[in-house]
């Protein structure tokens, strides 16, 4: 059992033993995450958009969380003075052990668009349960039936570089999580999704939950 809290667009804060706060993004000049709501041990970046990097390097400098992300988002926070023992690199695959039994790993997904083409998909593993954060991406890659217990898609669409409503379905679909929360879309890219999804027969549980709010799975 874990919890997860919603920040809006890609940000999620999922509380295991450690809380690990994904993609605490900067939208339209708005602040996702402020430093004062959460205390998070690490930090995880799927690109170095603002809408994924955001103010992530304050939570390292004010909150010694460490961030974990690809060697673009890395060698940024590099270049701006980050000590290396708050910096974790991840590529293709590779996993990384945080301790408490919990476990993270990368995997390289192509994203459409230009601002940001290196999307890092990030998988955290532990006994409490397991998340898959797609990030921003139109692909899954190798993940299909890897069968986590939260999956985190985006549904922005093809002009936004990432799955539209109907690819996310038959994305979801393949990779086959226990529950699935929708993240990025509009209004409108929320409720086609999560409508579509009713009409599949499946034992996959959608979530639609508001900015600010937690939900706990079980």
């Amino acid at each position: 059992m874990f919890t997860l809290t919603y920040f809006g667009y890609a940000a999620v804060l999922v509380s295991f033993e450690k809380h690990l706060l994904f993609n605490p993004g900067i939208v339209e000049a708005q602040v996702l995450v402020e430093l004062n709501q959460v205390q998070p041990s690490y930090v995880l970046v799927s690109s170095q958009s603002d809408e994924h990097l955001g103010n992530a390097l304050l939570f390292s400098r004010k909150k010694g969380s460490v961030i974990v992300s690809n060697s673009q988002v890395i060698n940024i926070l590099r270049k701006d003075g980050t000590p290396s023992y708050y910096l974790e690199t991840l590529t293709n695959g590779k996993e990384l052990d945080v301790g408490k039994n919990i476990k993270i790993r990368g995997f390289k997904l192509r994203r459409g668009g230009f601002l940001a083409p290196h999307n890092l998909a990030l998988l955290v593993e532990s006994d409490q349960g397991s998340v898959l954060h797609l990030g921003h991406t139109n692909e899954i890659g190798s993940l299909a039936d890897s069968k986590p217990d939260l999956l985190c898609i985006p549904i922005a669409g093809k002009k936004k570089g990432s799955f539209d409503s109907e690819g996310a379905v038959i994305a979801t679909l393949a990779i086959k999580p226990r529950f699935v929360l929708p993240l990025s879309g509009t209004a409108d890219q929320t409720k086609s999704y999560l409508s579509l999804m009713k009409t599949k027969e499946s034992t996959i549980i959608p979530i639609s939950i508001s900015v600010g709010e937690t939900f706990t799975l079980v």
